[in-house]
């Protein structure tokens, strides 16, 4: 498990953060389906900058999603040292002088997700999402319209049908659910996990037998 942990003044910061930053991706998303209806719904061009704009905004809130159960996955010991590694997208290597370099590391976005949302219910089992249902099986599509407009080899690969069109906007909606949800779940697991923390250390401070005993057979004392 990873040893690095938050503490709780900024794990509440970072909680105000991700509030204000996902808000802003959402305003940002809401604009871009504006700007679509207005701009007339059968022009390529308008397709194509939705699609570009609501996946800039799907980044966006991915992001905040991972980072959100790696940083209360690490605050409540509940992250492998490699989900870490692989969060933090650093890959590190060690040159013939045995000198560490940590090299970035890009984190697919499909892979992002699961991964996250494992952690995240790990940190909670009560949150659960369906990869086998309809919703992820759109949302892989909706991310293999994206890439195809990022790097076209044709003017076919231009060509933005209405049903991907819904698709995306669809998927949007959908990964902005599942990412808000697993943060609620993962912010009432933390929430439990800081007022367990509080209670043995009350009772340490107390002098509770049973706790010192079992805090000293955790540090392997006789």
């Amino acid at each position: 498990m990873s040893n690095s942990k938050t503490s709780p003044v900024k794990q509440r910061q970072k909680f105000e953060f991700e509030k204000a930053f996902v808000a802003t991706l959402i305003m940002d998303a809401e604009s871009a389906i504006a700007r679509f209806g207005l701009s007339g719904q059968e022009v390529q061009q308008a397709r194509r900058d939705l699609v570009r704009s609501l996946h800039a905004t799907i980044d966006g809130v991915v992001w905040a999603f991972r980072e959100h159960v790696r940083s209360s996955g690490q605050t409540m010991d509940l992250l492998t040292a490699p989900e870490a590694a692989v969060l933090n997208e650093t890959n590190f290597q060690v040159s013939e002088r045995g000198t560490i370099s940590a090299q970035p590391r890009y984190l697919p976005l499909l892979g992002a997700v699961r991964l996250a949302c494992k952690i995240a219910s790990r940190i909670n089992s009560k949150f659960l999402v369906d990869f086998e249902g309809k919703e992820w099986a759109d949302f892989r599509n909706a991310v293999a319209t994206r890439n195809r407009l990022m790097h076209p080899k044709t003017m076919a690969d231009l060509a933005v049908s209405s049903d991907e069109i819904d698709q995306v906007i669809q998927s949007f909606f959908w990964i902005l659910d599942v990412s808000v949800k697993a943060m609620e779940a993962s912010v009432d697991a933390l929430r439990e996990y800081v007022t367990m923390v509080d209670e043995v250390l009350q009772d340490l401070k107390a002098g509770d037998p049973a706790t010192l005993k079992a805090y000293h057979q955790a540090l392997g004392d006789d």
